[in-house]
């Protein structure tokens, strides 16, 4: 599934944008906006050195679960955040250009 998403910080003043190439249950309950945070709120956290309490708001701006899950080099210099979870590699992760190791066990 490819996912673009604007998304803030609480206390931060400008908004973000994000896109999300990978694998989405077809089964969330509570909006795509939930099943976003829930798979990009540790690498957050992580980078922007977040809490659990801190708030994060996502706004999904478009998906499309058919297609081809590819970008170019020069998007990961567009998006505040780019995360591709390959099935077949490690995943690539972006922040403001800057190519991020997301986690380790990977």
């Amino acid at each position: 599934m490819i996912v673009t998403f604007i998304f803030s910080i609480k206390g931060q003043k400008e908004k973000m944008y994000g896109k999300y190439i990978g694998q989405i249950s077809d089964d969330y309950e509570e909006g795509l906006d939930h099943e976003i945070l829930y798979i990009i709120r540790p690498l957050l956290e992580k980078h922007f050195g977040l809490n659990e309490s801190d708030s994060i708001t996502i706004g999904i701006i478009s998906h499309h679960r058919d297609g081809y899950d590819y970008f170019s080099e020069k998007e990961k210099d567009i998006f505040d955040l780019l995360y591709c979870d390959w099935s077949n590699q490690r995943p690539d992760l972006f922040i403001h250009g800057v190519p991020v190791r997301c986690f380790d066990d990977k």
